[in-house]
């Protein structure tokens, strides 16, 4: 009368192993969620898209970004996100490289004081979005500015 049914053993093992079934599931799911590649292809697009000059940022929550001429791709803690982009963008990372003058077009100085003439503003925009793409550190402030200069028209980001 007191003793278990023989079908409850069987029960016993299935919830065991269900259970580390479940915690197994758990531990390797991530930690965080992937990077917020959405948003920012928006802001950016909202900037490209439009006719006008213009500025906009978005705040980054990321360890890594990429620009190519027509994606983004953000990376954070491990997890890599990718968005494609409407417009064609010119990268202005931070830093000492080429890209110098244009970064400091994309912080607000007119690209009149920066380079010689459109075509020279041309030339500098068209050699960033050919060379390597690469991983940059994250700002925490994505900036994205549309210029004109002349009749050279380029957005740039970083």
């Amino acid at each position: 009368m007191f003793d278990a049914p023989f079908d409850a053993t069987y029960a016993w093992l299935g919830i065991a192993l269900f259970s580390v079934v479940v915690a197994g599931v758990v531990t390797t799911l991530p930690e965080t969620p992937p990077p917020d590649v959405d948003g920012v292809a928006y802001t950016v697009d909202s900037v490209a898209d439009g006719d006008h000059p213009a500025t906009a940022e978005h705040g980054l929550v990321a360890d890594r970004i990429r620009f190519t001429d027509r994606s983004v791709a953000l990376e954070a803690d491990g997890a890599v996100a990718h968005a494609t982009l409407h417009g064609e963008v010119t990268p202005a990372p931070e830093g000492d490289g080429g890209s110098a003058d244009l970064r400091r077009v994309l912080t607000g100085m007119p690209p009149e004081r920066v380079f010689e003439d459109s075509e020279a503003f041309a030339i500098a925009a068209r050699e960033a979005r050919a060379a390597e793409h690469e991983w940059y550190p994250a700002p925490s402030r994505l900036t994205v500015r549309q210029v004109h200069y002349g009749e050279v028209h380029v957005t740039l980001v970083g």
